[in-house]
């Protein structure tokens, strides 16, 4: 499955999933981000185990912490019949490094080193399981190889605003990393194009016994900014820069509800941003989201705006339902007559007729969790508080289908 030929017998990738994801709120109450559904059958983890596959490598650590059980089945299911025996281990940081668990990226590698050791690992490829991409660390490994430097950054151009945002690296001309900003900082402008900066993905190739000696410094708990910085400092960090001057590869990291709603519509549009994870011979059997299949005779779709028609009634327009760049998750529904702007629909809510969001801000913070930029996302719970409250506040008199009197 992959497209280079490398000898991967001495290589382990880790993916670093021990991650809870907080700015999911309650998405991620009961499961870890990786675990979140995307694009209807697919978790988040799946992208990263699917570069991993591709590259050829079949030495996969999954790192683990916060609630890993769905994240470890799912991955058990669908991805451990494409990697020989003994190729998929969970190691959940509670477990190995005590009570605490994993504190940082680095400390994760450094609470499984042992196991690194005693099954001869020279090389380790580190990925993040909350990004979605399909990138190639087959050629990755080969520039790491290529550049003889023992680590080996993931980078891209990106808006300054965006490079601000990840933190990024600055090079030299044979493009060697030679800086490091931090997340929040100002960073370095490339000198072609003062518009745009190399941000850092997260993704790292590095020599296992070089990494090993830094792990001696405990100070060190992060890979960015703690060992990147270090490297940089020391001349001993390459880069490689996904994508080319004629592509521009689809990435995103996935770890607050503004980027899982916005990745989440990329993916119901067409042709698709990049390709969808693929383990071979493995069974992908959860549905795709059905606004209330039984209840909705079809669909129109302009850009990023569904306009579903009712099975009777198609005259009344209270029996619409409208979803404007919102995302339905696995399980969840929503009645004729609701129209929803800028919403997450939990898995297995179903949404009541007359529930509108996106259009009262006041309204829409009264019930339902609203980010920074303004994606509202809609659980169960929460419409069981507002049901609740709101018959406290406006009990119904009379007669079924009387209309609800203001209490006084």
């Amino acid at each position: 499955m992959h497209t280079h030929s490398l000898d991967l017998t001495h290589t382990a990738a880790v993916l670093l999933a021990h991650s809870q994801g907080s700015r999911l709120h309650e998405l991620t109450a009961r499961d870890c981000n990786s675990a979140l559904h995307f694009a209807g059958v697919h978790r988040l983890a799946d992208f990263a185990m699917a570069s991993v596959v591709r590259a050829g490598i079949d030495r996969v650590v999954v790192a683990t912490q916060h609630y890993p059980a769905t994240l470890q089945r799912h991955l058990d299911s669908v991805w451990h019949p494409t990697l020989p025996d003994g190729g998929l281990v969970f190691r959940n940081g509670p477990d190995v490094a005590g009570a605490d668990g994993y504190v940082g990226a680095l400390d994760t590698i450094r609470a499984n080193a042992a196991g690194f050791d005693g099954t001869g690992v020279q090389e380790i490829v580190v990925v993040p399981a909350d990004q979605v991409h399909a990138i190639d660390l087959s050629s990755m490994i080969a520039e790491h190889r290529r550049s003889g430097l023992p680590i080996t950054v993931a980078a891209m151009p990106m808006p300054l605003d965006d490079a601000q945002t990840l933190g990024g690296v600055r090079l030299d001309a044979e493009g060697q990393v030679v800086g490091y900003h931090d997340p929040g900082r100002a960073p370095y402008p490339l000198t072609e194009d003062g518009a745009r900066a190399m941000a850092c993905l997260g993704v790292y190739v590095l020599d296992w016994s070089w990494l090993k000696e830094r792990l001696r410094l405990q100070a060190l708990s992060n890979f960015a900014p703690d060992l990147l910085a270090l490297a940089a400092a020391s001349r001993e960090a390459g880069v490689w820069i996904m994508g080319s001057d004629a592509e521009a590869p689809y990435w995103r990291k996935v770890d607050s509800l503004d980027a899982y709603r916005r990745a989440s519509l990329d993916f119901e549009a067409r042709p698709l941003p990049c390709q969808r994870p693929v383990a071979a011979g493995a069974a992908l059997r959860l549905p795709p989201a059905v606004p209330g299949r039984d209840r909705f005779s079809g669909q129109v779709q302009m850009g990023d705006v569904r306009l579903l028609s009712p099975v009777l009634n198609s005259d009344d327009r209270e029996r619409w339902c409208v979803l404007d760049r919102s995302v339905l998750m696995p399980g969840a529904r929503v009645d004729p007559g609701v129209r929803l702007s800028r919403t997450i629909v939990a898995p297995g809510t179903a949404v009541p007729h007359g529930i509108i969001t996106g259009e009262d801000p006041q309204e829409d913070g009264r019930w339902f969790r609203v980010s920074s930029e303004g994606t509202i996302l809609i659980t169960t719970a929460m419409l069981a508080h507002r049901g609740a409250t709101r018959t406290r506040l406006f009990p119904l008199f009379g007669r079924s289908g009387a209309r609800p009197v203001p209490s006084t």
